[in-house]
C-alpha cells in the first residue's frame, strides 16, 4: 500500500496517486513478457518495466509483467547486474502475451537461438 500524504491547497488534485480513479479495474491484465538475453541493456529493460509499473499505479492491473531467459538460469546485464528470471523459454511457450519484448544489447552474441525463433513465430501468431 503506498502513503498518501497532505498537500497544500496550491497541488492538491494535481499528484495522481492522490486522485480517485473513474476508470473501472480491467477483467484482465495485459501480460507483457520480456526476453532476457546475455549482456542485455539493463537501461532499456528498466525503463520498459517501469513504464508499465508506472500505469499500474495510475490504473491498478492494468499490465502484469513476467521475465524469461533461455534457460531459466540468472542473466547478466550490460552493467554486470544479474537479474533472476521468472522461468525459462519453456514456461514461455505456454503464456499468451499481449506484448513479447527481446532485451538484447552491444555486447549479445549475435547467433541464432532455434527455441527463440520458435517461441517469437508462436508468439506472432
Amino acid at each position: 500500500m503506498i502513503d498518501s500524504r497532505t498537500f497544500g491547497s496550491g497541488i492538491q488534485g494535481k499528484n495522481y496517486l492522490q486522485l480517485q480513479s473513474t476508470r473501472p479495474r480491467p477483467e484482465f491484465s495485459r501480460l507483457v513478457g520480456f526476453i532476457l538475453l546475455d549482456h542485455f541493456s539493463l537501461p532499456s529493460f528498466t525503463q520498459a518495466l517501469d513504464t508499465l509499473v508506472t500505469a499500474n499505479l495510475l490504473a491498478a492491473g492494468t499490465f502484469a509483467t513476467r521475465t524469461y531467459s533461455p534457460t531459466g538460469a540468472e542473466v547478466l546485464s550490460d552493467l554486470g547486474i544479474v537479474i533472476r528470471p521468472d522461468g525459462d523459454y519453456r514456461a514461455a511457450e505456454s503464456a499468451r502475451f499481449d506484448l513479447l519484448v527481446v532485451c538484447g544489447g552491444l555486447r549479445t552474441p549475435l547467433e541464432l537461438d532455434p527455441r527463440l525463433k520458435a517461441l517469437l513465430l508462436r508468439a506472432a501468431k
